[in-house]
C-alpha cells in the first residue's frame, strides 16, 4: 500500500486572506516504510512574508524570490502524490492551502474522502465507526456545493461540545464566517447541532465590491480602550483579542493597533 507523508509551510493561516504556500514536502511510504523517494520544494509566494511566519519556518522573501511558483510545480507535485493516501498532521490546514492553490490554477481539488478514509484506517478497534459513518453522510449531503476538509484534532473549547465541530468559510471572505458543532442538552439524550455566525465578515461577503476594501483594526490584549473608542468614532471597525493566541490575519483584520495608531498588516 502506497502512502505519502505530506507537510507544508505557508505565509500565514488563511489562503482566503491571501496567504500562500512557501514550502511543500512529501515522503513516499510503502506498507508504512519510507522508500527513500521524496518530493521537497520551496515555492515563491509572490507576496510579502510576515515576521511571525518567518519565525516559524525561517524562510525569507529574499530566499524564496528565485524559487518556482506553485503553478510551475503543480503538475509534478500531483504526479508524485497521485491517488495515494495522504498522511498529514493537522490535515485541515494543509489541505485547505493545497486545494486553494489548485483552485487558483483551475485544477480539481484533492478529494475530501481521502481525509475520511485516513481516519477510518487509524480506527483499528472500530471505536469511531458511527462517527465515520456520520462524516460520510455529511460529505454526501454537501456534495460539490462546498469544499470539506477534516481535522480530527480540532476542538473549539466548549465544555458542552460533543464529537463534531466545524468552522465555516466562504469564497471571497476573509477569515472564518462562523463556528459550530454538535452538543449535548442537559437532562436530555437528544442530539443537537448549533453554530454562530460572525456578522462582520458575513456582511462583507454579502456586500458589494467596496466591502472587500473596508479596513478592520485588530485590538490586542491590554490595548488602551480609550484609543479604541476614538478610532471607532472616526470610522474604524475593530476586533478585540480575547486570548494571546488570537491572530489578526485569521480574524480578517487589515490593521493592528500599535500603541495609539493603526499599523497595516
Amino acid at each position: 500500500m502506497r502512502e505519502v507523508v505530506l507537510d507544508t509551510e505557508t505565509t500565514g493561516l488563511d489562503p482566503l486572506s491571501g496567504d500562500r504556500i512557501v514550502e511543500i514536502g512529501c515522503v513516499e511510504l510503502w506498507n508504512h516504510v519510507a522508500t527513500g523517494k521524496t518530493y521537497p520544494h520551496y515555492i515563491n509566494p509572490e507576496r510579502s512574508l510576515p515576521i511571525e511566519a518567518f519565525n516559524v519556518h525561517g524562510l525569507s522573501v529574499e530566499f524564496l524570490s528565485d524559487k518556482p511558483l506553485f503553478r510551475d510545480i503543480a503538475k509534478e507535485f500531483l504526479g508524485f502524490i497521485r491517488d495515494s493516501k495522504l498522511v498529514i498532521h493537522n490535515a485541515a490546514f494543509d489541505m485547505k492551502f493545497i486545494n486553494a492553490e489548485l483552485k487558483w490554477l483551475k485544477l480539481p481539488p484533492l478529494p475530501k474522502d481521502q481525509a475520511i478514509d485516513t481516519l477510518a484506517k487509524i480506527d483499528v478497534d472500530g471505536a469511531l465507526g458511527s462517527r465515520i459513518t456520520g462524516l460520510r453522510e455529511i460529505a454526501a449531503t454537501i456534495g460539490d456545493r462546498a469544499r470539506v476538509t477534516l481535522d480530527p484534532t480540532e476542538r473549539h473549547g466548549f465544555e458542552y461540545q460533543s464529537w463534531f465541530g466545524f468552522t465555516l468559510y466562504g469564497e471571497g471572505a476573509r477569515g472564518a464566517l462562523g463556528r459550530g458543532g454538535t452538543y449535548t442538552i442537559k437532562g436530555s439524550d437528544e442530539p443537537a447541532t448549533g453554530f454562530s455566525l460572525y456578522m462582520d465578515p458575513l456582511l462583507d461577503a454579502l456586500g458589494g465590491p467596496e466591502a472587500d476594501e473596508r479596513e478592520i483594526l485588530f485590538l490586542p490584549l491590554g490595548h488602551d480602550r480609550d484609543v479604541g473608542a476614538r478610532l471607532r468614532a472616526i470610522g474604524w471597525r475593530t476586533v478585540a483579542a480575547v486570548s494571546d493566541s488570537d491572530d489578526a490575519r485569521a480574524l480578517g483584520c487589515s490593521h493592528v493597533l500599535d500603541g495609539t495608531e493603526p499599523k497595516p498588516l
